[in-house]
């Protein structure tokens, strides 16, 4: 997910918590 690792360059800390959630690449996403 290039969009939610760009995302993840510019708030690393928020990347921490939603990443997971935000990743459309990963299974577990709502």
């Amino acid at each position: 997910a290039p969009t939610i690792v760009g995302k993840a360059s510019l708030n690393p800390i928020l990347f921490r918590g939603v990443g997971m959630v935000a990743d459309p690449d990963n299974p577990l996403v709502l």
